[in-house]
């Protein structure tokens, strides 16, 4: 009987490639294939690491085959950072690419809702594409996995399903059911993909929440402003009685002890298992407790917001 071995997960990428510019980028052009499944449009003319006339290079210029519109691809071998996030951004500035591709280890709920927010703006189409690594007696195989796609890409295949298919037919009924109680989605400061946030009373405090396999959060954020700060300072003093009257121990997080960067945060959590491809039978408990919890969210904080 032939051997069967397991495919063991890598879990940094710097042990496949060495180097992001001169190992990782070459690779990538010369192994198109692997992105163009997973953004499901094929490349033609990869040019690494293209200098603009502006200044600063982009790590790989492309144009869409069918097309011929530009595409700029920002690839690094860790989890997204605000320093490939920033040049992905100017590349879209400075050139007349509408087609924004992000490679990376992975990428957190953060950046993720920079590229949905992107794509809401129907001004430019953003990708975000995850690269697993694996191995089997010292030979590495990858697969690259697509996070985040523009609503209505252009594609081969209409019936393909990504991330941002589930969220938003997982929250759709929450958002309805939360509108029926004069709770209504915002307009500012709002998340996409994983997250959905929802009116205060209060400028740049908003109630949320964020669903990840397994866990489900609720969530009061305050943003960056001076005064949402201080509000969340100022609840701090009440913490027992919020907690008390919330009925759990809720996590009291400061800006900069969060993954969702730059706010405030005072968050509960929900831990079943379940993953969003479930039926939506199995996801209905975990919809009725996000309604439940932000609607009690409303009632503790909104006298004192």
């Amino acid at each position: 009987m032939q051997e069967i071995t397991k495919l063991e997960p890598v879990n940094s990428l710097w042990d496949v490639w060495s180097h992001e510019a001169y190992k990782f980028t070459p690779w990538l052009v010369e192994h198109k294939h692997f992105l163009e499944e997973a953004l499901n449009f094929k490349l033609k003319d990869l040019k690494p690491e293209t200098h603009l006339s502006i200044g600063g290079y982009v790590d790989i210029l492309a144009l869409h085959a069918d097309t011929d519109d530009p595409v700029v691809i920002e690839n690094q071998l860790g989890e997204s950072d605000q320093s490939h996030c920033v040049r992905l951004l100017g590349y879209a500035a400075n050139t007349e690419a509408k087609t924004l591709v992000w490679v990376a280890k992975d990428f957190t709920p953060y950046y993720q809702s920079i590229l949905e927010w992107l794509n809401e703006t129907k001004q430019l189409r953003a990708y975000a594409v995850a690269v697993r690594a694996y191995q089997a007696r010292g030979v590495f195989s990858v697969d690259f996995q697509t996070i985040v796609e523009p609503e209505h890409p252009e594609r081969s295949n209409p019936k393909r399903v990504t991330l941002s298919t589930y969220c938003a037919e997982f929250y759709r009924p929450v958002v309805d059911r939360l509108k029926r109680e004069d709770m209504h989605i915002t307009s500012k400061h709002r998340w996409a993909g994983r997250f959905r946030s929802f009116q205060s009373e209060l400028d740049n405090v908003v109630y949320g929440t964020h669903v990840e396999d397994n866990i489900a959060n609720v969530f009061v954020c305050f943003g960056w402003t001076e005064e949402a700060l201080d509000k969340f300072k100022e609840l701090q003093k009440y913490q027992e009685e919020i907690d008390a009257k919330i009925g759990e121990s809720l996590i009291w997080m400061k800006e900069g002890e969060y993954s969702w960067e730059g706010f405030s945060h005072i968050v509960l959590s929900y831990n079943r298992p379940f993953t969003l491809i479930d039926s939506d039978e199995d996801l209905e408990p975990v919809r009725q407790w996000i309604v439940k919890k932000l609607l009690l969210f409303r009632e503790v904080f909104h006298p004192l917001v």
